[in-house]
């Protein structure tokens, strides 16, 4: 069914400060363009770049030093390997930087380990970066990322992408605690009920498991996985809202959704069965979808259809079967909520009056660095005339679709086309809000005229406690917090003390 886009009234949105995300690291100041030197003994780095090992995971020891004008740091004996799946055997390798690899304990700012990605797929060498922005600012639990210049043994190895990894450290900085299970999933991670049987998503496919454990190895426990699956896929339609949110965080997964739509990253759950994380978080028994590998975005796409095009609420092919986005976005007011953060991206973030000067901003900070990256034309012959057209115009690779530039203006005009009729959830200041009884008794209702949105609790001290949609122009909620003072916060960023006994 073809909907109308309908715009009721629109204020600027203010995206909040997420308390959870973690704290700033200068090692991903994205206003400079850091220098990482790696030292290694010739014959390890040789093993490394041979063909033969692409698939080893050896680390040798080396030395590391990361320099710029906000930060730096020189430190002895890490761990350096290749890293990847396909990009193993591409010319412009990536590589694994591990601090505590062969001194346990040791990180650098909190880090323990640093991706340094060669984006070799990408003419451009932006549209990760810009990916992971978007998640970043979504307040989405996400990589950090930043350009940095590659030196190994004195060889300028090129321009890289330095991305935050995804381990307990990781956990720890977005959730509060590192207990809990994380999963690495890669294709062909459908997550598709098998049975009740926690061993079953052990299954080894590939050399690996589809579903990898990542922490707590020796403990190998699947069933919060098994139990998360089970009621993924086997809840009836009537019970399947109050079910999933018991075990999955919802508003996360439908942001992280909104944002692979839009920049069309098909090599994700949705599309390919594939590049994930999931956290099972102990403390609240939830698990929390984490993206990953958003290389192959805005443009970049080795299958046969127009990513541009691709209706924003059918990302996925017609024949597949990937229940978490289709039981999610069948049920109507998950639907809405995703047709919302769609809007929101669209008429800021990912509007290109917004977006395209960010572009042009970092182009003119990495110009020189590409250009001087010689094994950034080894994979695809890209030249630097071709890093300076891709970011307007395909080329004639066939897996560089659209020009960076194109792609966001085309994939801003189609999204819009095919947004449902919605009813923007933004209201002024002066908008009536009650809330009762105040002090609380650790319950409380909402009134207002319109539905509010989001609603957030954040401690004093800044930290997020609470979320809640509020959908209706009553909204009674119930919450575990310990008595106190409050800061309540609506989607037009107006602030209320909340007391609660």
């Amino acid at each position: 069914m073809k909907f109308r886009f309908l715009l009721l009234f629109f204020l600027p949105f203010a995206i909040l400060a997420q308390p959870q995300q973690p704290k700033p690291s200068l090692l991903f100041d994205d206003t400079v363009l850091p220098i990482i030197e790696i030292t290694i003994d010739q014959t390890d780095l040789n093993f490394i770049l041979d063909p033969a090992n692409e698939a080893s995971d050896e680390e040798f020891s080396a030395d590391f030093k990361f320099t710029s004008s906000t930060f730096s740091a020189d430190e002895k004996n890490i761990g350096f390997r290749l890293r990847g799946n396909t990009s193993r055997s591409a010319a412009k390798k990536s590589f694994k930087v591990s601090f505590n690899s062969f001194e346990k304990g040791r990180d650098l700012d909190g880090f323990e380990k640093l991706n340094l990605n060669g984006e070799h797929n990408d003419p451009t060498m932006v549209r990760a970066k810009l990916c992971w922005d978007l998640m970043n600012s979504q307040e989405i639990p996400s990589s950090r990322a930043n350009h940095v210049e590659l030196y190994i043994n004195g060889e300028y190895y090129g321009l890289y992408t330095n991305v935050e990894h995804i381990d307990e450290e990781f956990a720890e900085e977005y959730f509060g605690n590192k207990e809990g299970n994380l999963f690495k999933c890669l294709y062909p991670a459908d997550l598709n009920y098998k049975g009740s049987n926690p061993d079953l998503y052990k299954e080894v496919i590939f050399g690996r498991r589809a579903y990898e454990l990542k922490t707590n190895e020796d403990e190998d426990d699947y069933s919060g996985l098994a139990n998360f699956i089970e009621i993924l896929n086997q809840t009836t339609d009537a019970q399947f809202a109050a079910q999933i949110e018991s075990v999955f965080d919802v508003d996360t997964y439908i942001k992280a959704l909104a944002v692979e739509v839009l920049v069309a990253h098909w090599d994700n759950y949705s599309f390919n069965q594939n590049n994930f994380y999931l956290y099972e978080n102990l403390v609240d028994g939830k698990f929390y979808y984490i993206p990953y590998d958003l290389d192959n975005t805005l443009g970049i796409n080795f299958f046969n259809f127009d990513e541009a095009e691709q209706n924003i609420y059918q990302w996925f092919e017609s024949n597949a079967d990937r229940p978490l986005t289709q039981r999610i976005l069948a049920i109507e007011k998950y639907r809405e909520q995703f047709s919302q953060v769609i809007y929101r991206l669209l008429n800021n973030e990912l509007n290109p009056d917004n977006l395209l000067p960010k572009i042009s901003i970092i182009k003119a900070m990495i110009q020189d660095a590409a250009q001087r990256d010689l094994y950034r034309t080894r994979d695809y012959g890209f030249s630097i005339a071709d890093f300076n057209n891709s970011f307007s115009e395909p080329l004639d690779q066939g897996h560089v679709r659209y020009g960076l530039t194109e792609f966001v203006e085309k994939r801003h005009q189609t999204a819009t086309t095919q947004l449902d009729e919605i009813t923007i959830l933004s209201f002024n200041r002066n908008h009536e809000i009650n809330i009762y009884p105040i002090p609380s008794h650790g319950a409380f209702t909402i009134s207002s005229e319109i539905p509010l949105g989001t609603v957030k609790i954040y401690s004093l001290t800044g930290q997020k406690v609470w979320e809640e949609i509020m959908t209706t122009t009553v909204h009674e909620a119930k919450t575990k917090l310990s008595s106190g003072a409050y800061l309540i916060r609506f989607d037009n960023n107006e602030t209320r003390k909340l007391y609660i006994k």
